[in-house]
C-alpha cells in the first residue's frame, strides 16, 4: 500500500483524537442551530415587524399625490431634526423606516412601475441595523 493511502486508513492516535473533537464541535454546533437559529434566521427574525410595519402603512401611502409624496421627505428631515427647529430630540432612523421605505417604495412604483416585494424591504433594514 502506498504511503499516502495508508496515511487515512491507519491514522496515528493524535489525528483521530483531532477527528473526534472536530466532530464533537460539529455536533455541538449543530444542536446550538437548531436551537437558536443560523445567523440568517436570527437576522430575518428581528426585522420581521419592521417589514410588517411598512406592508402595513402602504394603504395610506397610495392616496398620497405626487406632491404630497415629495412633501414627505422634508418631513422626514423636519422629524429626525425634531420638528421644532431646535435640532435635538427627534425621532430616530429606526423610527421613520417604515414610513419612509413605504414612500419609497409607492414612489417607485409610480415612477418606474415597478413592485417590490416584501422581502425587497429586507435589505433597507438589514442595511440601517449593520449601521448601529
Amino acid at each position: 500500500m502506498s504511503t499516502s493511502v495508508s496515511r487515512f486508513l491507519d491514522p496515528p492516535p493524535s489525528t483521530l483524537i483531532s477527528w473526534r473533537i472536530k466532530g464533537f464541535a460539529g455536533v455541538i454546533n449543530t444542536i446550538l442551530t437548531k436551537i437558536i437559529g443560523t445567523k440568517n434566521e436570527r437576522e430575518l427574525k428581528a426585522i420581521r415587524p419592521t417589514i410588517q410595519r411598512i406592508n402595513e402603512l402602504e394603504p395610506s401611502i397610495l392616496p398620497l399625490t405626487e406632491a404630497e409624496l415629495r412633501a414627505k421627505t422634508e418631513e422626514f428631515r423636519r422629524r429626525l431634526k425634531g420638528g421644532d427647529g431646535d435640532g435635538g430630540g427627534g425621532e430616530s432612523l429606526d423610527q421613520l423606516l417604515p414610513e419612509a421605505f413605504a414612500v419609497v417604495r409607492e414612489a417607485g412604483r409610480r415612477v418606474l412601475g415597478i413592485s417590490t416585494s416584501s422581502s425587497s424591504a429586507a435589505w433597507p433594514c438589514t442595511e440601517a441595523r449593520s449601521r448601529r
